[in-house]
């Protein structure tokens, strides 16, 4: 069983609808593996959800093979370049690894998701109770989608758990709603 029959098994689990596919519905010759520098051989399209595919990439160093999620959000238009934003954690002293804060940093996005106290607060939940992401928001306009990319400190794989999953797709739906709001203040791009 591959990663992607992993992931599938996992999200069936979790009460989430999941399909491996072979081939991004959106995806180009080639083009997939040329915007990421690297090749996806394993993807999961979601269904019911605001996040409609996930990639898994496989990174092998000397530490050993990680495994990071990236979660494509499909949007009605090409995402805006200001469609952006890093979640950035704050612990309590340079030694420590306790999380007390999390602060989104960007522009509008960031400043949207940075008002989403109870989505700030599920974060601060799970990152105590899990391992903590780093998650990335960019816009992918050759998928017509943004992507979240997220990567767990260590080695392995870390699939997320509901409460994490839960807090992606609220995040995902933020970016849907961003992303419309600049298309329409900037008429849209196409």
């Amino acid at each position: 069983m591959n990663e992607a029959d992993k992931l599938c098994t996992h999200f069936l689990s979790l009460g989430i609808e999941a399909e491996k596919l072979r081939k991004h519905p959106l995806e180009k010759a080639g083009v997939w593996g040329v915007l990421t520098r690297t090749s996806y051989p394993c993807r999961v399209r979601v269904a019911g959800k605001n996040i409609g595919y996930v990639g898994v990439i496989k990174a092998s160093s000397e530490y050993g093979t990680a495994y990071h999620l990236d979660y494509l959000v499909p949007l009605k238009d090409t995402p805006s370049p200001l469609c952006r934003a890093k979640l950035r954690t704050k612990t309590q002293s340079f030694w420590s690894t306790d999380i007390i804060d999390i602060e989104w940093k960007g522009e509008t996005l960031a400043d949207t998701l940075n008002g989403d106290l109870n989505l700030k607060q599920r974060l601060l939940e799970e990152f105590r109770l899990n391992k903590p992401l780093t998650i990335e928001i960019t816009p992918e306009p050759a998928y017509q989608s943004a992507r979240l990319k997220t990567r767990a400190g260590g080695t392995g794989f870390h699939f997320p758990s509901r409460n994490m999953f839960d807090c992606l797709d609220r995040i995902a739906a933020h970016v849907i709603k961003t992303a419309e709001l600049l298309n329409e203040g900037a008429g849209t791009v196409k």
